[in-house]
């Protein structure tokens, strides 16, 4: 009894009878590129809103790192720019209110830089972690 089990065994390991008529045909190359080709207008557009999915995911990742670091380089020209101002004014109530303006444009800077800072680190992450997941997406 042993004997016929290796023996029927052995027959499809070695590719004869029934199991090799079957798996001539997907071991045919033209076959193969034929079903692709057939086959195209229904993965390729999948494969692209996917593709697309995944780079709408690190834009919009990106984007809050972008607004503050934008808001601190802007408050920060605006701070350096107001002090510089400071000496060309006539009149009191100008000068105090333009050093007043400055030295708020500062400070929002220097928060902003901080928050864009961690915003960064955390954009960092999750663009790292989406890297990462997206092979097994995909199986």
């Amino acid at each position: 009894m042993e004997n016929t089990k290796s023996f029927r065994a052995s027959k499809f390991k070695k590719g004869k009878g029934i199991y090799k008529k079957f798996n001539s045909l997907t071991d045919n190359k033209w076959f193969s590129l034929i079903l692709i080709m057939i086959s195209a207008p229904l993965w390729i557009p999948i494969l692209l809103a996917s593709f697309i999915v995944v780079v709408a995911f690190y834009i919009v990742a990106w984007c809050l790192p972008l607004l503050f670091s934008g808001l601190c380089i802007a408050s920060l020209i605006l701070g350096v720019t107001g002090l510089i101002g400071i000496p060309f004014n006539s009149e009191v109530y100008y000068l105090v209110s333009q050093a007043g303006v400055s030295f708020l444009a500062l400070g929002l800077g220097i928060l902003f830089l901080i928050s864009s800072i961690e915003v960064i680190k955390l954009a960092t992450k999750l663009s790292i972690n989406m890297t990462k997941n997206v092979p097994n997406l995909i199986k």
